[in-house]
């Protein structure tokens, strides 16, 4: 348990369109199920790349670069 108030949704559908609506979505600062997934992965990643020494830490890193809405920056022309 990493904090999330409800299971993590692993599973979305393997759609293109789905998908970039998504996006979206959390472009625009809406709450989306895929969210918890994401922080995770990242929270991974940055782990397994020793940029944080646990995956609640990584955690945390990767919920305070949500937080500053980073994905709008990176995704921002």
């Amino acid at each position: 348990d990493y904090g999330f108030s409800e299971p993590i949704q692993m599973e979305f559908p393997n759609d293109a369109k789905v998908h970039a609506q998504a996006i979206r979505q959390m472009l625009k600062g809406e709450n989306h199920p895929l969210i918890p997934q994401i922080l995770l992965t990242a929270a991974t990643m940055l782990w397994m790349l020793d940029a944080a020494p646990n995956i609640e830490t990584a955690l945390e890193i990767a919920q305070e670069k949500w937080d500053a809405n980073c994905l709008q920056r990176i995704l921002s022309p």
